[in-house]
């Protein structure tokens, strides 16, 4: 089951690897020039981020070993991988972040000049005066312009008696009504457009806030919205990268050690009691004498000597 765990906390470790490398490679191939430039600045990047990973295992193994000199020399390569990697990763975090929250707010800027558009045009229709359709105005113009009336004061040019001054008056009042009918018509069709763009600027979000997330955090906090933004662009890449620079570590790090192997000290002391338990039988004195060569030899070689090889000596010599 243990196995099982560290696998599973070792995939995400690389999860975290990947996406710390991906970032990092973005970020600083933007940087190039030239095509060849972005791929130098991305290997580097990503060798930078492998390096990042795996230096806290070597570390723990130099210390439980006291190669004090190389793990000092390792965790100050350590801590300069980390914050080149940490600011590459503010800078991807930032640049996505603000091109998001950067898109957002020219829909809602849009949004708002078409509602600012659409009450301008309410308010000129409501200044117009109401008139007839624009096709009745049409048709009694032309009855106007039938008029004898019309023709002796030369198209109302040249109206000098009261009858001419009467029926001009009236012909000029029917051509105003029919150049504020035409205008209704002109902003009723403006009017429709606009609503019809308020309505598109809504269902795409343009009435919500730009970064619904950054105005929670800074009615919490009390920072504002730009210092919000900020600190969850830091966040999420000071997250992203302890993940890559200690995920590994921390998938295999908590296992327990395996068991080590008795030390050859013990040796003698297991030789003499499986000798002991061996059935008794008579012995030549050749036999005992090279038995007692072989314990003493046994005995010499052994780091520490029991009390009962020390009386299995004295008993060969008698």
């Amino acid at each position: 089951m243990r196995y099982i765990l560290a696998l599973c906390a070792a995939l995400a470790a690389l999860t975290f690897m990947g996406a710390s490398a991906a970032m990092n490679w973005v970020f600083l191939a933007s940087l190039g020039k030239s095509p060849l430039e972005s791929q130098i600045f991305g290997a580097v990047s990503v060798a930078v981020d492998v390096l990042k990973s795996l230096l806290p295992i070597f570390i723990t193994g130099a210390l439980v070993a006291k190669k004090r000199s190389y793990a000092a020399v390792a965790a100050v390569v350590f801590c300069l991988f980390f914050a080149f990697s940490l600011i590459s990763a503010i800078g991807f975090a930032a640049h996505n972040r603000g091109a998001v929250t950067g898109g957002k707010e020219v829909i809602a800027l849009r949004y708002q000049a078409a509602v600012r558009d659409v009450a301008e045009v309410e308010g000129k229709l409501k200044a117009l005066p109401k008139s007839r359709p624009q096709a009745v105005i049409v048709e009694a113009l032309r009855a106007l312009e039938q008029d004898k009336k019309f023709a002796t004061s030369k198209g109302c040019t040249e109206a000098t008696a009261q009858d001419s001054r009467s029926y001009c008056d009236g012909y000029f009042t029917t051509k105003a009504e029919l150049a504020a009918a035409t205008e209704v018509l002109r902003l009723d069709g403006r009017l429709v457009l606009l609503k019809t763009e308020v309505a598109r600027l809504q269902d795409v979000g343009a009435a919500e806030e730009s970064d619904v997330q950054a105005t929670l955090l800074s009615r919490i906090t009390g920072l504002d919205v730009s210092g919000a933004q900020m600190a969850l662009v830091i966040f999420v890449a000071v997250l992203v990268e302890i993940g890559a620079a200690f995920g590994l570590y921390l998938a295999w790090g908590w296992m327990p050690h395996a068991p080590q192997t008795p030390r050859t000290a013990n040796t003698p002391r297991r030789m003499f009691e499986a000798a002991a338990s061996r059935p008794e039988r008579d012995i030549t004195n050749d036999e005992t004498l090279a038995s007692a060569a072989d314990t003493t030899s046994v005995i010499a070689d052994a780091e520490v000597i029991d009390p009962p090889l020390r009386r299995l000596r004295i008993a060969a010599s008698r």
